[in-house]
This record gives structure tokens, sequence and C-alpha cells, in this order.
């Protein structure tokens, strides 16, 4: 947290200075959580974590491996969203 040279807080206030700090880097690495995912979408690129392997012999099995990526960086966006609004953390 950037605190400005100078300023002085009491020890009384030095839980709510953390518990701020906290929940703010909480929210901010969510927020880059859920922009990765979008931009992954937007350009279709798949990441490691959604990257599922199975036995791939035929081309449906290409389209079911893609769709399951996909739906995998969906669910998470969703997942990511749900921690932002409900306040739980992983």
């Amino acid at each position: 947290m950037e605190v400005m040279e100078g300023t002085k807080f009491l020890a009384s206030e030095a839980k709510s200075i953390y518990l701020y700090e906290g929940i703010r880097s909480e929210v901010l690495k969510c927020n880059a959580d859920i922009f990765l995912n979008k931009q992954c979408l937007a350009k279709n690129i798949i990441p490691k974590y959604a990257n599922i392997k199975f036995p791939a012999t035929s081309k449906a099995a290409h389209t079911t491996q893609k769709k399951v990526s996909l739906i995998r960086i969906k669910d998470e966006i969703t997942f990511l969203y749900m921690n932002l609004f409900d306040g739980h953390t992983n």
C-alpha cells in the first residue's frame, strides 16, 4: 500500500490497514485473472491449466478437446466473478 511519507498511524489502526491491503491485493489478483481468461477466449488461446488431454485419435476427439478447454475457461471466469462479488477466497 502506498502511504505518504510523514503519515502516522495508531497501533489500533494497524489491523484495519493490513486487512485493507489483503483485500485489495486479492481483488487486484482476481481482476487480473479475469482479464487473462477473457483475453485467452478472445484470441483463441488455451492456457496450460485448461488444456485437458485425452487420447485424440479422431476429428470428433479433437473437437471435443477444444470445446472442453473452452468450457473450462468459461467456468473459471464464472468462478472468479463469484469470488470477486461474494468475497470468498480459494
